[in-house]
């Protein structure tokens, strides 16, 4: 799919909703009772953790304000249940979501925000009655509102409007906003989108690296899997500075080494969103160093390292400093 509209969004997101009953119940009510077009949300977003493991889903994530609601039912009431959600909260919260494990250390830090349908007596386990859980619900959408007058109001904070279809454009980028920057978590449904933030006037392209070479501009841009897949192996640090690149295939060991690697990558990570659809994100201005080396596996490998959160559009100025 190469857009998909607001109205596509949230029906598609609702009608996937796999929750248990609570969590169904406490979220489509926020949801619901929220009714702020402008206010971006996301059900079960992942966050993960480190690239070796599974993310974590969150229930309910408001990618504007970090922020993020999880709804506690029974299972998380003994002590080990606790435990383990402490731990989760203190990994999640050092972290900034994206949809397949990057991490801008510019970006705030996430807030965790709990709403539990049981409490706890004399160690008994008692299930809290509908108008207490809905008092609990109110009181986070109060929050919500609140969170969004504050950053309307502030010189450091900036609120912008959830525009799904905007927002996914090159025009909004080259004519409204002039700068890619990596806290923006600029996204685009296809490689032809990002190219036309610099210029490019072809057709629908489903190459790695423009133009060809670095030589004439200095600079290229890179679309790059930060998974696995059957040629190479792609991985992202948790901080979104180093970038490696590991070739599987030895049969093209030769001509990749002849490969012109120098020069600035305006680099684009592949993901998949919450539905699925595939997105190209901007992650930075990143540059090769050293030469290449072999792993502890025999691969080849070349190391990028980020110079650059933001660049300038129409015309990239990779001469700015973060």
């Amino acid at each position: 799919m190469s857009s998909m509209s607001k109205e596509d969004y949230i029906t598609r997101s609702l009608s996937k909703l796999d929750f248990k009953r609570w969590e169904l119940y406490v979220v489509t009510r926020i949801f619901h009772r929220l009714n702020d077009p402008e206010i971006e949300f996301v059900f079960q977003q992942p966050v993960r953790n480190s690239s070796t493991r599974n993310p974590y889903l969150v229930d309910l994530f408001f990618p504007q304000f970090g922020l993020y609601l999880e709804v506690d039912e029974e299972g998380h009431a003994s002590d080990e249940a606790k435990r383990r959600d402490a731990a989760r909260r203190d990994r999640i919260t050092k972290k900034r979501v994206n949809d397949e494990g990057s991490v801008d250390a510019d970006f705030v830090h996430l807030t965790e925000k709990r709403i539990a349908t049981f409490t706890r007596t004399n160690g008994q386990v008692i299930a809290r009655s509908l108008q207490e859980i809905d008092s609990d619900i109110e009181e986070f959408i109060t929050e919500l509102r609140v969170l969004k007058c504050e950053y309307i109001e502030s010189d450091t904070k900036e609120f912008q409007p959830w525009d799904l279809g905007k927002n996914l454009t090159a025009e909004y980028y080259t004519t409204v906003k002039k700068v890619l920057e990596v806290k923006d978590r600029p996204r685009f449904r296809t490689q032809l989108e990002a190219l036309r933030c610099f210029g490019y006037q072809g057709g629908a392209r489903q190459r790695a690296i423009w133009p060809s070479s670095p030589d004439k501009y200095g600079w290229q841009v890179w679309f790059v899997r930060v998974i696995p897949h059957k040629t190479w192996a792609n991985t992202l640090s948790e901080d979104g500075t180093i970038l490696t690149e590991t070739l599987l295939d030895k049969n093209l060991e030769d001509k990749q080494r002849s490969e012109n690697r120098e020069g600035m990558k305006i680099t684009f990570a592949r993901r998949k969103d919450l539905l699925n659809q595939t997105l190209y994100e901007y992650i930075g201005v990143f540059r090769k160093v050293g030469s290449c080396q072999r792993d502890e596996n025999g691969k080849l490998y070349w190391k990028y390292v980020r110079q650059n959160t933001k660049v300038d559009l129409p015309q990239p100025n990779l001469n700015h400093q973060v």
